[in-house]
This record gives structure tokens, sequence and C-alpha cells, in this order.
């Protein structure tokens, strides 16, 4: 978060959905390390959840990025 920038709730929001995101992704991916060659199917299933993560990280930070034009903040 950007402390030299005045307090904005919806700001605040978006900011912490993409740390909860971030924060997920890092945790499927330390999963995924460790089923390398254990399990096919749960390997499969992690990889689609990292990369569903990965466009929800990219949709946030284009919010953001929406949100800081629209609102200068």
């Amino acid at each position: 978060m950007d402390f030299a920038t005045p307090y904005c709730p919806m700001r605040r929001s978006i900011e912490e959905n993409g740390w909860a995101l971030t924060t997920r992704l890092s945790s499927l991916t330390a999963r995924l390390l460790g089923i390398i060659g254990k399990d096919h199917r749960a390997f499969v299933f992690l990889q689609q959840e990292c990369r569903a993560t990965k466009l929800a990280i990219t949709e946030s930070h284009q919010s953001l990025r929406d949100h800081r034009l629209e609102h200068g903040c």
C-alpha cells in the first residue's frame, strides 16, 4: 500500500484482494511443487488453479489501475 496517497477504502479493498490472491498463488505453487511426479491428476488440478489465480491477479491489477485513473488515488 502506498502510504503517501490519501486513504481510500475502495483502493484499500482492491489492494488487499490482490495481496490475498498473491498469497493464494504462492501457496498453490508450493503445493504444486510438492506433488510433481506423485499424482498427475492432482498436479493438473493445481495447475489449473494456479492459472485461474494468476488471471484473477491480473484482473485485480487492472481494477486497481482503473480505480487510480478514475479517482486519482
